[in-house]
């Protein structure tokens, strides 16, 4: 160690130090020196731009007196080897970011070849911890919502994180997220950023160091990226690693964004595509009670929901009657809702839709619906007239519905109302028809009878 010893005396120094017998020199504790029987010795410092870089030593097994002179050639010598090494490490450094730009620029080509999410999420995880020598890595994406992020691909000795979600300001993820801001974390055991229940995770993996960068997407964190060492393999990571995550980071995000672009217009075409199916479904049902329960049924498919009902209104009692249910555990075909009880005569008050993530926490909960984690609501119109209210019901805990489901439903709503509303026109006309035939019955019957009377 530095001031340990004859070289870490003159490292620390940065001088020349002469001995002429190291066996009396209470500096010695270097027990080879003294087993082969050194005696004289003069040590000088490595050094280039006036850094020290090492020691170089000679030493004699007999007495000697080493001279001025002697010292100044070995002075001399050192300052050539100085020189000589400090070059040797500047071709190697320039040798090795030459060939890590070359990777980077490999790896981004690698990056940029696929727009499948889920694939690219993995190679962008695999190719950062080859990239940087590292052990493993994770990609965490930010739901600034809920302000947590969560790990959506995993790699090396990290592979067991995936899915693990973090609050944000409890995790050195989320603190780089929150700050936009590349960190490095050669302690990551003594870090107080560091989520506090991956720290059990960390000692059992023997993970050491960390590097960590924002991916970011027009000044949006949209998550981030992180590689880490171990104690067994690279145990620290430098500013260097650092700059190379980042420009690592910058081209991955935006094929992140890419990706996510891709997928949401694929996904929007298939639920387009779905929608259409659907409604072209319905619009051949003209009998009303198995138009509703067909709506209900195909709502539910088209959001990947557990099932619905739907609220017919009446006008003239102000309240609303399921008249159709589907997979909600109970026939509640019949039931009534007046306005403002529960979800669906909330939405009929307020003609507005409703989107509720725990439907068991929300303040108008009833109790017949205890099985119901996630509803979303919408009224049904024709004009400015309410025809009803649909729900689509989770019992899945996991499940939670979006803005983006509920666009959709709105979408399958407006078009679900026009085809009640020809139901009824239709059911009207049948009604109409059966009056129009009893009275030319009666017409035929009571002119049949006149006839026979004059006759």
């Amino acid at each position: 160690k530095l001031g340990e010893g004859f070289p870490g005396h003159v490292a620390q120094s940065g001088k020349p130090l002469v001995v002429e017998d190291v066996s009396t020199d209470e500096r010695l504790t270097s027990i080879a020196t003294r087993e082969q029987g050194f005696r004289s010795r003069v040590c000088v410092p490595l050094s280039s731009r006036e850094k020290v870089l090492g020691t170089l030593f000679a030493a004699t097994r007999s007495l000697r007196e080493f001279t001025d002179q002697d010292v100044a050639l070995l002075t001399s010598i050192s300052h050539q080897i100085g020189v000589a090494l400090e070059n040797a490490r500047l071709y190697e450094d320039a040798n090795a970011r030459l060939a890590q730009l070359t990777a980077l620029q490999e790896t981004t080509s690698a990056v940029a070849s696929t727009l499948d999410l889920g694939k690219l999420l993995n190679l962008i995880i695999q190719q950062a911890t080859t990239l940087l020598d590292a052990d493993g890595g994770v990609v965490n994406l930010v739901d600034w919502e809920k302000l947590e992020d969560k790990v959506v691909a995993a790699y090396g000795s990290a592979a067991s994180l995936i899915g693990r979600p973090s609050k944000l300001e409890s995790s050195l993820s989320g603190w780089v997220a929150l700050h936009s801001e590349a960190v490095i974390s050669n302690q990551v055991r003594a870090d107080s950023r560091v989520y506090q229940p991956a720290l059990a995770w960390a000692g059992v993996g023997h993970i050491h160091s960390a590097a960590l960068a924002p991916l970011t997407v027009k000044e949006q964190v949209v998550g981030t990226i992180a590689v880490i060492g171990t104690q067994e393999g690279k145990s620290d990571f430098g500013p260097h690693d650092l700059d190379l995550l980042v420009a690592f980071a910058n081209q991955a995000a935006t094929a992140i964004e890419n990706a996510r672009l891709l997928e949401e217009e694929r996904q929007r075409a298939d639920e387009l595509d779905a929608l259409r199916t659907t409604l072209a479904d319905i619009a051949a049902e003209l009998e009303l009670s198995s138009l509703l329960q067909a709506i209900v049924e195909r709502a539910a498919g088209l959001l990947d929901a557990t099932g619905g009902e739907f609220g017919l209104y009446d006008e003239t009692r102000q309240e609303l009657r399921i008249a159709a249910c589907h997979e909600l555990g109970k026939d509640y075909v019949g039931t009534r809702h007046s306005l403002g009880e529960g979800a669906m005569g909330r939405v009929a008050q307020t003609g507005e839709s409703l989107i509720i993530d725990d439907y068991q926490t929300w303040e108008g909960a009833l109790a017949q619906y205890s099985h119901v984690h996630a509803t979303l609501a919408t009224p049904l119109r024709v004009g400015s007239r309410l025809v009803g209210v649909f729900t689509t019901v989770s019992t899945d805990p996991e499940r939670r519905f979006t803005t983006a489901d509920l666009h959709l439903l709105d979408l399958f709503a407006q078009q679900a109302a026009i085809a009640i509303e020809n139901a009824r026109l239709y059911e009207q006309a049948q009604q109409l028809g059966v009056i129009e035939e009893r009275q030319r019955l009666a017409r035929d019957l009571h002119d049949s009878v006149t006839q026979a009377l004059y006759g």
